[in-house]
């Protein structure tokens, strides 16, 4: 619909959905998402380990301790908790592909 409604007013579009979606299905539905636990659901022995990688997270719903992650280094600890990947934010390699598919976009009318 987004490229119909543009088409139609003669607008252009910036695409990000799609470079990204190509990544996530040649890399796996993953590797561009922040990752996150609750502390509780994490065994004790890792708990400490974890602290610097601990913060408060505060919802509507409710507030406590989450372990957070931008990338894939924690997966072979965490990542059997269904949870881990829940959260479908961009990590930090997720944003910077949509920064560079901008950059990319941007580029075609600077350089004129």
């Amino acid at each position: 619909m987004i490229f119909q409604v543009a088409q139609e007013e003669g607008l252009p579009v910036l695409d990000v959905f799609t470079p990204y979606q190509k990544y996530l299905d040649e890399q796996g539905p993953n590797t561009l998402n922040v990752r996150g636990v609750h502390v509780d659901s994490i065994p004790k022995k890792y708990q400490s380990w974890l602290k610097s990688r601990t913060f408060l997270h505060k919802s509507r719903k409710r507030t406590y301790m989450q372990v957070r992650a931008d990338d894939n280094r924690l997966d072979p600890i965490l990542g059997k908790h269904k949870e881990w990947f829940a959260d479908r934010h961009p990590n930090l390699a997720g944003y910077h592909l949509i920064g560079l598919e901008t950059v990319r976009y941007l580029l075609k009318d600077l350089r004129k």
